[in-house]
C-alpha cells in the first residue's frame, strides 16, 4: 500500500460515527506521508476514548469553576480577560472535535459550548461577578477558532498521543 501526501489527506472526506469503525473516504491509505502508522480516519473508536472524554469533562469543569469563583488576581488591562475566554473555549472545542468528527456532532457541540458560556455569564451576574456581552462574543470566537483548527485541517493530536505513549507493547517473555 502506498503512502499519501499531507495534502491528499486533507482532501479526504472523513465521515465517522463515534465508536464505529466505519470510514468513508477516497484516499488510498489513511497514513500520513511521514510514515506514522496512525489511522487518523478511524480515531472515533479507540480504547482510550473514555479517558479522553473524562479529560474533556475535567476541562469543562475547570472552565465552569474558573468562571464562577472570584479570583483575587485581576487582569493587567481592562479587556485582557477576553483573551482567556477565547483560549478556554478554543481548547474545549478543539479537544472535543478530536473525539467527534461528524459535522452534525460538532455543530451540536458548538451550540452546547455557546450555551454553556452564555449561561455562565448569567450565573456570574447572580453570584456577584461581572456580566458582559463581550465575554459571550469572546466565547463564540474561541469556539469558532477551535473548530477551525480541528482535524482534518490539523493532525489528530489525541491519536498521536495514543500511538506514541499509550499503545500496547508486546509482552517480552
Amino acid at each position: 500500500m502506498g503512502m499519501i501526501f499531507e495534502g491528499e489527506l486533507r482532501r479526504c472526506r472523513i465521515l465517522l460515527e463515534p465508536n464505529v469503525h466505519r470510514t468513508q473516504h477516497n484516499c488510498r491509505n489513511s497514513q500520513r506521508f511521514s510514515g506514522d502508522p496512525i489511522n487518523y480516519t478511524a480515531f472515533g473508536g479507540t480504547q482510550y476514548r473514555p479517558l479522553w472524554l473524562a479529560i474533556g469533562w475535567a476541562l469543562i469543569a475547570s472552565v465552569v469553576l474558573l468562571s464562577l469563583v472570584s479570583l483575587p488576581v485581576s487582569p493587567p488591562q481592562a479587556q485582557s480577560d477576553k483573551v482567556g475566554h477565547v483560549i478556554a473555549y478554543a481548547v474545549l472545542m478543539f479537544w472535543f472535535c478530536q473525539l467527534y468528527t461528524r459535522r452534525r456532532a460538532r455543530f451540536v457541540l458548538a451550540l452546547a459550548l455557546l450555551g454553556m458560556g452564555c449561561g455562565l455569564e448569567f450565573v456570574q451576574h447572580v453570584v456577584g461577578r461581572s456580566f458582559e456581552y463581550q465575554d459571550m462574543l469572546a466565547n463564540a470566537a474561541g469556539i469558532a477558532a477551535g473548530w477551525a483548527a480541528a482535524p482534518p485541517r490539523t493532525p489528530y493530536v489525541l491519536a498521536r498521543i495514543e500511538a506514541r505513549f499509550l499503545r500496547r507493547r508486546p509482552d517480552s517473555g
